[in-house]
């Protein structure tokens, strides 16, 4: 064999080589990439205490029969999980008008959008903290350190709390961007001290009156009536709010004993309508 046909087969079994380890390397990479995919944004916690320090920062979350808890931690839940694909959210009493929607964009851009509004009592005097919440992709929950801020004050005042994030998951074998964003409205209400409810026929006329203490409504009742209206008393006045048959029921703001006030509901079976 001549020189000139060795060099070119040593040639061909280096670039042999080369190519095997290139597609190894870049097989490597690919599996690293996937390895280590950003956590994603899941949402907040709303706390009155910063995190308890730990060595990575990171407050991880126990799943108990479906519900996270965050050992050492009281807080405010509004969040979701990802599971097999399914969206679930997690999302606390003290919040009301709250919702949590997934939107897909194309088929490799979605995002989830969570919205919930947070009414505090005049008699509130803490701090409160933002503190954001992650997913691994294996499924774990974990918290970490965030802003805070006064919020007490007097009736009307307030401000929100939002987090927005993207990150890229590697799904079906392409790259999904994951959108995350929270939007949480925090408003301070005078403390309720007095529930009416009156019920009115479709002429105005008074049905008739009745007076409960702010978290004590029934969980339902009865009503012949058009409209109903539910004025809550403070110190600041009466405010009312007007419910009719397609509401399916009433509600009504009561101040529980850490000042966050909470929307309690009752239903109503319209008779009559």
């Amino acid at each position: 064999m001549n020189k000139t046909v060795k060099a070119i087969i040593t040639v061909a079994v280096i670039l042999a080589a080369m190519a095997i380890a290139y597609a190894l390397g870049a097989s490597g990479n690919a599996l690293m990439v996937k390895e280590e995919q950003a956590d994603m944004l899941v949402g907040m916690l709303i706390t009155t205490q910063s995190l308890p320090e730990s060595d990575d920062g990171r407050v991880y979350a126990e799943c108990v029969d479906g519900e996270y808890v965050f050992k050492g931690i009281d807080g405010m839940q509004c969040f979701f999980t990802n599971k097999d694909n399914a969206i679930v959210s997690h999302m606390d009493e003290a919040f009301t008008d709250k919702s949590c929607g997934l939107h897909v964009i194309n088929d490799d851009q979605q995002n989830v959008e969570l919205k919930a509004k947070l009414y505090l009592g005049t008699s509130f005097d803490d701090m409160l903290f933002q503190t954001p919440v992650y997913q691994t992709v294996s499924g774990e929950v974990y918290a970490v350190a965030g802003q805070g801020a006064d919020y007490s004050g007097e009736e009307g005042m307030g401000g929100s709390f939002s987090l927005s994030e993207s990150t890229e998951r590697y799904e079906d074998g392409k790259t999904v961007t994951c959108g995350t964003s929270v939007d949480i409205e925090v408003e301070v209400v005078s403390v309720p001290e007095k529930i009416i409810v009156s019920q009115f026929d479709a002429a105005g006329r008074l049905l008739s009156g009745e007076s409960f203490a702010p978290g004590e409504l029934p969980d339902s009742m009865k009503s012949a009536a058009a409209y109903i209206v539910v004025g809550t008393v403070s110190q600041s006045g009466t405010k009312y709010a007007v419910f009719q048959p397609d509401d399916g029921g009433i509600s009504a703001l009561y101040c529980r004993a850490d000042g966050v006030c909470v929307k309690q509901s009752c239903a109503v079976i319209w008779e009559g309508n």
